[in-house]
């Protein structure tokens, strides 16, 4: 059965699709009393609806695979069951990437970090893909594709460009020179796009509050994972067999990290608080891949707790990873709406992680999970070693993430927000998409 929020977005589906919705669209009533309107552009509406009879075609631009893969591969999953066409447009660093059936991948290698001679190549390679596939939507992801992408889809004539903000590249913390030139960036691309979405509130806001886009084109997309696939990794069979796996014992307790190895991640906070803990039972597996692998290992070594701590590569059994697990962390200084950690809650697992935007919204400090400051390493040890001396606690917190994930954190609500955004806005109406109240 479809729940209100879910029925409210399947008929203004079929409204836009057999015509009902007229040139003039009109949002709901705002504070204040105002509405706004906005005027549709006929010849889109008309052909959107000769496009009706099959789905429109995306391209979605995206830095590397390894981000297409733990980013969106599931909305990839969902719309392609929903009939859409898609091409994913990244760099080949690697990642072990198995599209869904109706996505193809496309090598394009877009470089992480500023690169003038490097960013003018692949800006090219995107506009000459696009002219010559002539998707109907680009939707970019990731601050460098996301700023070449939109700026490539303008280039090339595309009729919709959408990005989606996975956490703005300015954040505080940051130094000035970079967060106000990152900033100004952002500003500039949001030019180019005609809609720009955010996976958490704290962005969302930030988008309109600071001028980088104009309110009216800024909408609220979420996150969220597959409930249905996940609830059998609530068994305690599937939990035993797993650690009997990674050779744990029942006394130990597992910590488990999934993320990129890279500077934004801040997993050397992770191994500092490591070094601080008292618990003896505790162990760490982090997992994942990156630039930063290296240095990691070297400062585990440095630190004398490689006999703690496990490294590993990109994994296929991330599930089976969480499921074993008893506690999962994140200490990065920015999210946008970070899987790993839905997936834990959804899988009943306590979390401990740093309070920054983003992951905050995930976690409800001292209910589902324990929040630190960001730069607290103490504090990080200190609620590391109360939740290992705790397993009623642990318990507790993973039962309320259950409860919390079902309610807030379901997939196919934020394919039912995408199918809007991209109906309305071929057809020239611009959305109003806010965060749920």
């Amino acid at each position: 059965m479809l729940r209100p929020q879910q029925l409210e977005w399947h008929l203004k589906l079929r409204a836009l699709s057999s015509g009902l919705v007229q040139d003039e669209y009109r949002p709901a009533t705002k504070a204040g009393g105002r509405t706004r309107s906005v005027r549709a552009d006929p010849g889109a509406r008309s052909r959107f609806l000769r496009m009706n009879q099959d789905k429109p075609t995306i391209a979605h631009i995206v830095t590397t695979r390894a981000s297409a893969a733990t980013m969106f591969h599931l909305k990839l999953a969902g719309l392609s069951r929903r009939g859409y066409r898609q091409w994913v447009v990244a760099a080949n660093d690697g990642y072990p990437m198995t599209p869904p059936a109706g996505v193809t991948l496309v090598d394009v290698p877009i470089p992480r970090p500023i690169s003038p001679g490097r960013d003018l190549s692949a800006l090219c390679q995107l506009v000459r893909f696009l002219r010559r596939h002539r998707p109907d939507i680009v939707h970019t992801r990731t601050s460098k594709a996301g700023f070449l992408g939109r700026l490539a889809g303008r280039l090339a004539g595309v009729p919709v460009v959408i990005h989606t903000v996975h956490g703005l590249p300015y954040y505080d913390g940051q130094r000035r020179v970079a967060y106000h030139g990152y900033k100004r960036l952002e500003q500039l691309a949001g030019r180019w796009a005609d809609y720009v979405l955010s996976q958490n509130q704290y962005d969302y806001r930030r988008l309109f509050q600071e001028h980088v886009v104009p309110r009216s084109r800024v909408g609220y997309e979420g996150n969220g994972v597959d409930l249905a696939a996940l609830r059998p990794y609530r068994d305690p069979a599937v939990r035993m067999r797993m650690r009997d796996k990674l050779g744990m014992s029942p006394e130990q307790v597992l910590c488990v990290m999934l993320c990129r190895f890279e500077r934004v991640k801040r997993v050397d906070r992770l191994l500092e608080a490591v070094a601080r803990t008292r618990a003896p039972n505790l162990r760490f597996l982090i997992s994942g891949g990156g630039r930063e692998f290296p240095l990691l290992e070297a400062t585990a070594a440095r630190l004398g707790i490689l006999d703690k701590v496990t490294f590993s590569e990109w994994r296929r059994d991330t599930l089976d990873i969480i499921a074993a697990s008893d506690v999962n962390c994140l200490t990065s200084e920015k999210e946008g709406l970070p899987r790993s950690l839905m997936e834990a809650l959804a899988i009943g697992r306590a979390i401990v992680a740093t309070d920054v935007p983003g992951t905050n919204e995930v976690v409800s400090d001292q209910e589902t999970g324990l929040l630190v400051p960001p730069d607290d390493i103490a504090g990080l040890a200190a609620a590391l070693d109360g939740l290992a001396a705790d397993p009623s606690l642990r318990r507790q917190m993973g039962e309320a993430g259950i409860e919390r994930a079902e309610r807030l954190f379901d997939e196919e609500d934020v394919e039912d927000r995408l199918e809007l955004v991209y109906a309305q806005l071929l057809q020239g109406i611009r959305p109003s998409l806010e965060p749920p109240a």
